[in-house]
């Protein structure tokens, strides 16, 4: 978690599985690096994590609160250590 990518608004180190607050209609996650995605069952998607490469769109390079991004809907997610794909549900 040294990069916030459980989501949990620090930095700290887990032993042991939380509950994310707050997460309505998962549909799927998506892991890589130390980035995580979130996907809806309403195409929203939800980010945390490392951003050091900006591959999420945002300034900063941690992002330790999931953070939806209201301006942007994915019927597809790509996610790498240093990038983000979404593909827009109209292709």
């Amino acid at each position: 978690n040294s990069c916030g990518q459980l989501g949990l608004g620090d930095l700290l180190a887990r032993f042991s599985p939380e509950m994310l607050a707050g997460l309505n209609n998962v549909a799927q996650i998506y892991c890589a690096g130390n980035s995580s995605v979130i996907k809806t069952t309403d195409d929203n998607v939800i980010i945390f994590g490392c951003n050091y490469f900006h591959q999420f769109g945002q300034c900063g390079q941690h992002i330790s609160v999931a953070k939806e991004l209201n301006q942007w809907h994915s019927h597809e997610i790509h996610l790498g250590r240093a990038h983000c794909v979404l593909v827009d549900p109209e292709g």
